[in-house]
C-alpha cells in the first residue's frame, strides 16, 4: 500500500513540476501570464495524472522510453532529419535577413545555400505521410478521419491559437470574434498570426483527406504500374518547372499527392533494387541545385518546393535510410524528436522569434558559420521542451475530450 502511495505521489509531483515549468516558460517567453492558457494547462495537469494512473508507463511513453526488440527505426530517422532541416531553414533565414551587410561573402553564400537545400524538408514530410498512411488497411473512412482529428486537426487549432495569442500581427489590444478566428483557421490565414510555415500542415491535411481513397486505388496497382506513376510524376514536375506553358489539361493531382505516392513507392521492399541509383541521383540533384544557386540566380525559381530537384533529393534521402535501415540504432533521442516531430515543426518558428536569442545570443554568421549549428541545436532542444509542455498540458485536454465524445457515441 505504501509503495502505491509513493508511486501516486511521484506521479503528482512529476506533473506538478511539468505544470510549473510550463507556467514559468510562458511567463519567461511572453513576459506575461495568460490566465486562459494557465487554466487549460491546469486541466491538462489533471488529465495527465489520470492517464498516468491508468497506465503505469505513461510518463515513460511521453519521453519515448518504451521500445520493442527488433524495432527498425527508419521512419524515426527520416522524421528526425526532416525536423532538423526545417529548423535550419528558419534559423538561417532569420539570421541572414539581419546580416545583409555580409551578402556576397563565402560564409553568407554557404549558409544561404544550406538554407535552400534544407527546404527539402517539405518533400520529406509529405513522403513520410505517404509511406506511413498509403499501405492498404481495412479501415473505414470515418474511422480514419476520427483518428486524424485528434492527431492532426486538434494540434493545428491549438498551435494556431498559440501563434494567434503570442505571435500575431494584429493591432495591439484588438481581438477577433470566435467566428473570425474559426474562419482564419479554415481559410489558412497564417500570415496575420505569423505562422507562415503552417502552409505545409494544410497540404498534409489535404492529402489525409484523400488517403482512404488513394489506398483503395493503389491496393490493386501492380508495382510496375506504381513505378510508372512515380516516373510520370517526376516528368510532369520537370515539365512544370522548365516549360511552364499553358496546356489544355490539368496535372495538378500529380503535385503533393504525387510526392506522397513517391514516398509510398520508395518504402516498398521491391524498391530496394533502386537504392543505389536513387542515392546517386540525389547527390547529382544536390550538386545541380548548388550550380543553379551559385551561377544563375535567375533560375532559382526552379528550386521551388515541387521542383524535380527536391523530389529526387527526397527519394535519395529515403533510399539512404532504407538501404542501411538494418544498421540503424534505436536511439532514444531520435525516437523523442520523432514522437514530437509534428509539434516541434509547428512551434519552432515561435521559439526562434521569442526565446532563442534570450537563451543563445549567437547568430548563424558568427564563428565562421558554426553559430548556425549552435543555434539549430538550441532551437531543437527548446522546441522539444515547448512541444512537450503544450502537447501534454494543452493538446491532451482537447484530445481527451474528443476521445470521450467518440466513446459516448
Amino acid at each position: 500500500m505504501a509503495s502505491i502511495k509513493k508511486i501516486k505521489l511521484h506521479i503528482v509531483l512529476f506533473w506538478a513540476a511539468v505544470l510549473a515549468a510550463g507556467i514559468w516558460t510562458l511567463d519567461y517567453s511572453t513576459g506575461s501570464i495568460n490566465s486562459v492558457v494557465v487554466a487549460i494547462a491546469a486541466v491538462g495537469f489533471i488529465v495527465s495524472i489520470v492517464k498516468s494512473y491508468k497506465n503505469d508507463g505513461f510518463i515513460g511513453d511521453s519521453f519515448a522510453l518504451k521500445t520493442t526488440v527488433g524495432r527498425v527505426p527508419v521512419y524515426d530517422y527520416i522524421r528526425f532529419v526532416a525536423v532538423v532541416l526545417v529548423i535550419v531553414v528558419h534559423v538561417i533565414g532569420v539570421d541572414l535577413d539581419i546580416a545583409v551587410d555580409m551578402a556576397g561573402t563565402p560564409i553568407f553564400a554557404g549558409l544561404d545555400f544550406a538554407r535552400w537545400w534544407a527546404l527539402n524538408c517539405n518533400v520529406l514530410f509529405v513522403m513520410l505521410s505517404g509511406a506511413l498512411l498509403l499501405p492498404y488497411k481495412q479501415e473505414p473512412v470515418l474511422s480514419f478521419y476520427g483518428k486524424r482529428l485528434t492527431k492532426i486537426v486538434i494540434p493545428l487549432v491549438v498551435y494556431y491559437m498559440w501563434y494567434y495569442t503570442f505571435f500575431g500581427q494584429r493591432t495591439e489590444g484588438t481581438l477577433d470574434s470566435p467566428l473570425e478566428i474559426v474562419l482564419g483557421i479554415l481559410t489558412a490565414d497564417i500570415k496575420s498570426v505569423g505562422a507562415y510555415h503552417f502552409w505545409l500542415l494544410y497540404v498534409i491535411i489535404a492529402i489525409y483527406i484523400v488517403v482512404p481513397f488513394l489506398r483503395m486505388m493503389l491496393r490493386d496497382l501492380s508495382y510496375q504500374h506504381l513505378t510508372g506513376l512515380v516516373a510520370v510524376t517526376v516528368i510532369i514536375l520537370t515539365y512544370a518547372t522548365y516549360l511552364p506553358l499553358k496546356t489544355g489539361f490539368d496535372v495538378s493531382y500529380l503535385g503533393w499527392c504525387g510526392v506522397a505516392i513517391a514516398g509510398y513507392w520508395c518504402s516498398k521492399d521491391d524498391s530496394r533494387k533502386y537504392d543505389n541509383w536513387l542515392i546517386i541521383l540525389g547527390v547529382i540533384s544536390s550538386v545541380a541545385m548548388w550550380l543553379v544557386f551559385k551561377y544563375d540566380l535567375y533560375y532559382s525559381n526552379t528550386l521551388w518546393n515541387l521542383s524535380p530537384y527536391r523530389v529526387v533529393v527526397g527519394l535519395g534521402l529515403f533510399a539512404i535510410f532504407f538501404k542501411f535501415k538494418n544498421g540503424l540504432r534505436d536511439f532514444c533521442v531520435v525516437r523523442l524528436v520523432s514522437k514530437y516531430g509534428f509539434s516541434i515543426m509547428l512551434i519552432h518558428y515561435w521559439i526562434i522569434g521569442n526565446v532563442l536569442r534570450k537563451i543563445c545570443g549567437i547568430g548563424s554568421v558568427m564563428y565562421k558559420g558554426f553559430g548556425a549549428v549552435i543555434s539549430v541545436v538550441v532551437t531543437l532542444v527548446l522546441s522539444f521542451i515547448a512541444a512537450y509542455l503544450i502537447d501534454n498540458l494543452i493538446v491532451s485536454v482537447f484530445s481527451s475530450l474528443i476521445d470521450r465524445i467518440k466513446k459516448i457515441k
